[in-house]
């Protein structure tokens, strides 16, 4: 990725409501991922001010592609010896996941097969020629 930018793709487990912190009426939205693989994870990402509406387009379960950066700070006061972190959605794009494109890609694989291996034609789409065949 290109500086502090980075990308998770998965399918949305949780989507909090929106909150409203400080004085100034500062607005966080939190949601979770689950990013497939053999050790599954679910990072927590928020948004802020006016990207919390980002999130009413999306339902849980579906597969999107979350644009991200880290954000971290010292605390201060009696919070010194602390240190926060944040994962700062700024772009969420509905996609499909990985493993679903993977398993439509091989289907479309074994029906052009059985549709070659069908009408007599290799996997070129030419006609097959058995006439060399010694046997």
């Amino acid at each position: 990725m290109n500086g502090n930018r980075y990308q998770a793709h998965g399918h949305i487990e949780w989507i909090g409501e929106t909150e409203v912190k400080g004085s100034k009426g500062f607005r966080v939205r939190e949601f979770a991922i689950i990013i497939d693989g053999k050790y599954p994870e679910t990072p927590v990402f928020q948004v802020t001010r006016d990207n919390c509406e980002m999130l009413d387009q999306y339902q849980i379960g579906e597969p999107v592609l979350v644009h991200f950066n880290l954000k971290g700070r010292r605390g201060g006061g009696k919070w010194q010896n602390r240190y926060f972190g944040n994962l700062e959605c700024w772009r969420m794009e509905k996609t499909e996941h990985p493993g679903d494109r993977d398993e439509r890609l091989e289907r479309n694989a074994y029906a052009k097969k059985q549709h070659y291996d069908h009408a007599g034609l290799d996997e070129r789409g030419e006609a097959f020629d058995d006439s060399d065949i010694p046997f």
